[in-house]
């Protein structure tokens, strides 16, 4: 036995290369980054591809950056959108409601379909960020709630951006969250702090933690 206990130690360019490994790791992340702001990729680049390469410590890949910024590969596809999950369990076709860059034909099924860990639907944040599709439906908001039992027609109301011809009796005749009506919960500003403790993906956030 040579009693060398950790063998990288006797290899004199060892930490050299380790170190140079992670400046080139660096540099090419950030080029990666830099191409999903502006979507110049390198020929051939898929949503597979991008699926596959993780950005930050949350898990995010750099599918889910190019849906926020809306630059998807061309050929990218709704199912592309809903094959991968960051930690908190966030499709990229939650960050592109975030950032209203939903792919045409976006349906409001595809939204509801996509729930995070906590129940937090593409929908519901479509609905807080004012981006939900033109058939957007008051019924189709009241049928998807998160765990904690905040439809999607809360979210959209607390935010105003509820669907043309919502009325009042929309908002007093829906789902009750904490025991109060939509339209009773519009009368209380704190309520908006709940949307901070329900797992939502946070567009602002998600473009801080990419920043190299």
């Amino acid at each position: 036995m040579s009693g060398i206990t950790n063998p990288a130690a006797a290899a004199p360019g060892a930490h050299k290369n380790e170190n140079h490994q992670k400046q080139m790791k660096h540099k090419a992340t950030k080029n990666l980054m830099n191409a999903l702001k502006t979507g110049k990729y390198p020929p051939g680049t898929t949503a597979k591809y991008l699926a596959a390469k993780i950005v930050s410590d949350a898990g995010e890949t750099a599918l889910h950056g190019a849906a926020y910024y809306g630059t998807l590969p061309a050929g990218t596809t709704n199912a592309d959108l809903m094959s991968v999950r960051d930690e908190k369990g966030n499709t990229p076709l939650h960050l592109a409601a975030v950032g209203g860059n939903l792919l045409p034909g976006t349906t409001v099924d595809d939204l509801i379909r996509c729930k995070n860990n906590r129940g937090w639907t593409a929908l519901h944040e479509a609905a807080g960020w004012g981006n939900l599709p033109l058939n957007t439906t008051v019924q189709a908001l009241e049928s998807t709630c998160t765990d904690d039992g905040m439809t999607a027609l809360i979210v959209a109301a607390l935010h105003g951006n509820l669907p043309a011809g919502t009325t009042a009796q929309d908002l007093r005749n829906g789902k009750k969250f904490n025991g109060k009506s939509p339209l009773e919960l519009l009368a209380k500003d704190q309520v908006m702090t709940v949307l901070n403790n329900l797992g939502a993906a946070d567009g602002d956030e998600f473009a801080g933690s990419l920043e190299c």
